[in-house]
């Protein structure tokens, strides 16, 4: 603590405990301990393994935990000057996300709905309303549906409107190759959620992008990597059972989808490939100098929001390499291209 305090970021832990304890042998016994995650501290969540720094010596680096400094550096610390560090969270500002998404009917429905469910205000009222009837209290929502059809950009839409930052879980590096290493790592990211939430004066988002393997019909496990991704969704469904905070999950498979979380997700929301008219919209968003005319053509060809999004930065690119304007039938050009990677081309109404 005196070394934090003195200004020393990374307190490395032999150096450290040989000024506290004489004999060698005791400070090995005490650093073994250290390792394996066994001190007292480690499991009170107030000193951590930094093991990011632990590459290029043959020593371990001491973290102190957010708690830690809450509880102890008080004095010394200004906890809204705490930046909220997570190795499994990146951190998404809502002050950063710029919303430019088209919906139509019932689908701009039901994210209005889940908007005002988590504004503010409304979120706190209906908290309590629900604690009082002994009722969960978070608010988990699974967003399924094609590629490209805008379930991510929802998710940061409505960050945006209702000033939430996004912690979004990186999920590639859940996995782990040592034994019991990945479940610890489901474990971890709800942990580091809930420090989050201390930290921010609005309660965050909890985002798995792409949950698709997380969320899966569990096997019947005869390896142990089938062990192990049962053993993590087991993990998973707890806490989702009591989770208490927003969460969302993206998914675009729902068929092998383990009725297990089918039930945790309070909301669940369909994201259809956009209908003509959505379209139309889209392509005018994307490309504001396109004609209405040219946009109806254009929406014919059923396309995502994010295949549109690829065709309108093509054609940005293209117009600046070549020095020329784009005309309709360049764009169109690019569309089947761009619809030639996974499918057959679409055209409907000519």
């Amino acid at each position: 603590m005196l070394k934090r305090l003195s200004g020393d970021d990374d307190i490395w832990f032999s150096t450290y405990i040989k000024e506290i304890y004489e004999s060698i042998k005791i400070a090995g016994k005490f650093r073994e301990k250290f390792v394996k995650g066994k001190l007292k501290l480690q499991n009170e969540n107030y000193i951590d393994n930094d093991e990011d720094k632990n590459w290029f010596r043959a020593d371990v680096c001491v973290k102190l935990t957010k708690k830690f400094i809450t509880t102890y550096l008080d004095t010394f610390v200004n906890d809204k000057n705490i930046k909220f560090e997570s190795k499994f969270l990146k951190v998404v500002s809502h002050g950063e996300i710029n919303p430019t998404l088209v919906f139509e009917g019932h689908l701009q429905k039901e994210i209005n709905t889940i908007s005002k469910t988590v504004g503010k205000t409304r979120l706190k009222q209906l908290r309590k309303r629900l604690k009082d009837n002994k009722m969960p209290v978070g608010v988990t929502c699974l967003l399924h549906g094609a590629p490209g059809t805008g379930k991510t950009a929802s998710v940061y839409e409505i960050a945006s409107q209702t000033k939430r930052d996004v912690l979004h879980v990186d999920i590639s590096s859940i996995r782990s190759m040592w034994v019991g290493e990945s479940e610890k790592n489901i474990k971890k990211i709800f942990e580091d959620y809930y420090e989050a939430k201390k930290a921010y004066d609005n309660i965050p988002i909890l985002l798995f992008n792409e949950a698709d393997a997380l969320i899966s019909k569990r096997v019947e496990a005869s390896r142990s990597v089938d062990h192990m991704n049962n053993s993590m969704q087991n993990i998973l469904l707890e806490e989702l059972e009591r989770f208490d905070g927003i969460l969302f999950a993206t998914t675009n498979l729902t068929m092998n989808m383990d009725d297990a979380f089918s039930r945790r997700f309070l909301y669940k929301v369909c994201f259809p490939v956009p209908d003509a008219s959505a379209r139309a919209k889209i392509w005018k968003q994307k490309i504001p100098a396109l004609s209405a005319k040219d946009a109806d053509v254009l929406s014919r060809y059923q396309v995502s929001g994010g295949q549109i999004e690829n065709v309108s930065r093509k054609m940005l690119i293209d117009s600046m390499l070549h020095n020329s304007k784009q005309n309709l039938n360049d764009i169109e050009t690019l569309i089947k291209s761009e619809m030639s990677f996974k499918q057959t081309e679409k055209i409907v109404g000519f």
